[in-house]
């Protein structure tokens, strides 16, 4: 069984093919994971670099619609 990492690796890896606009639709499942967890992204990292850009990253995106999400 693989790990959700790897699994994560995977979806990226895969999307960044496949996708003609790859940094939009990471923007879109960024914001997307964002407004389904209320304790953000980056709750365990706050005022590092690396959330300071998943957070910019997040807030820039539209939530995908279901359809979207299939």
């Amino acid at each position: 069984m693989k790990s959700y990492t790897q699994e994560a690796i995977d979806a990226v890896a895969q999307a960044a093919e496949r996708e003609r606009d790859f940094g939009g639709w990471l923007a879109n499942v960024l914001a997307t994971v964002q407004a389904d967890h209320e304790d953000g992204l980056t709750a365990g990292r706050p005022g590092s670099w690396e959330a300071e850009h998943v957070e910019r990253l997040a807030s820039g995106g539209v939530v995908l619609t279901e359809q979207d999400r299939a």
